[in-house]
């Protein structure tokens, strides 16, 4: 690690504050052909989109969508991508752009967003494989080790440095693959000893957890009910965490004269919490989760486990409700158009 390199980014990331909007632009100027995509479609670090636990599509779009993960790829003349745009859905306009300077035996890459500068990072190559970087932001900078095992990329050591606490924090990205060298699996290893998987490439039983969705959200649902029979139970909301590293619901009740709007304001706000897997969803296994909750909530419904008496309310994260357009669900909820 080479404290001058830190000192060097500092000066780009200072100077950068002005300049910031005239880069972007110098960028796309570069840019000889672009591509639309939803979601990631490439690395130019290793497996930099598979460490934010996202997988990479290759299917272009025809044209942008302001959507969050939507990408405009750039392409310089030696086909090498020299600005990504990413688009933001809440200001419905593009807001994130990532653009990149390439030299012999290095790489600079700078984050901004419409407002200014985020980081600055500068990577070293030997022999084509990215073996060290080196990033400044704001608040800290960090320092990145890339180990390999012959071709295949085997950890990745992070040391992240506090610029204003003086701090120190490490920990380990370790890649695991199977027989063909295809990436299966990515672990984070932290100092304490706790791991979790920030990446996999693994197929769900769906069967299976929707099995054991519907056993486990019955036992809680029931010892709720049977612990607080005295009391006017109103409404009950399942809230669906699926994006995030490790996927899970929690069971919330609302009493009689709880906070109707706010479902973490109610008495009973995350009763029971659920793992649904222990590893990243994509997309489609994200869509696919929700229709198994919602035919394990009819089945429960059906049954009598859930009184038809009480209101429902799914929200996928924060406070955002899930549509309920499926045919079966509305046979379920016909009647009530209040499901607070």
């Amino acid at each position: 690690m080479d404290e001058k390199i830190f000192k060097e980014l500092k000066e780009k990331y200072d100077n950068m504050q002005t300049v910031c909007q005239l880069q972007i632009d110098l960028h796309k100027k570069k840019s000889v052909r672009k591509c639309f995509n939803r979601g990631y479609m490439l690395d130019i670090l290793p497996f930099e989109n598979e460490l934010r636990g996202y997988k990479l599509r290759k299917k272009e779009l025809k044209r942008m969508v302001m959507e969050n993960n939507c990408c405009i790829y750039h392409f310089d003349a030696k086909d090498r991508v020299c600005l990504i745009e990413e688009a933001n859905t809440f200001l419905s306009s593009i807001d994130d752009y990532t653009f990149y300077d390439y030299y012999d035996n290095c790489l600079y890459r700078y984050i901004c967003q419409s407002d200014g500068i985020i980081n600055i990072s500068k990577y070293f190559l030997e022999n084509g494989k990215i073996t060290e970087g080196y990033v400044y932001a704001r608040f800290g900078h960090s320092y990145e080790q890339y180990v390999y095992d012959g071709e295949r990329l085997e950890k990745i050591v992070f040391k992240h440095f506090n610029h204003q606490q003086e701090s120190e924090s490490s920990w380990e990205s370790r890649f695991c693959y199977d027989k063909k060298d295809k990436l299966k699996l990515i672990q984070q290893v932290y100092d304490n000893g706790y791991m979790t998987n920030c990446y996999a490439d693994v197929k769900l039983n769906y069967k299976k957890l929707e099995i054991s969705l519907y056993e486990i959200c019955k036992e809680k649902i029931e010892l709720f009910f049977k612990e607080h029979e005295a009391e006017e139970i109103e409404a009950m909301a399942l809230r669906l965490w699926i994006d995030d590293l490790e996927p899970m619901l929690d069971i919330n009740f609302r009493v009689l004269g709880d906070d109707e709007y706010s479902v973490a304001e109610w008495l009973y706000s995350s009763f029971a919490d659920i793992n649904i897997a222990d590893v990243p969803l994509d997309s489609v296994q994200q869509d696919k989760i929700v229709s198994i909750v919602y035919a394990v909530l009819i089945k429960l419904v059906d049954e009598g486990v859930i009184n038809k008496d009480i209101k429902l309310k799914v929200f996928h994260g924060g406070e955002m409700e899930i549509g309920l357009d499926k045919k079966s669900v509305q046979k379920m909820i016909k009647g009530r158009e209040n499901f607070l």
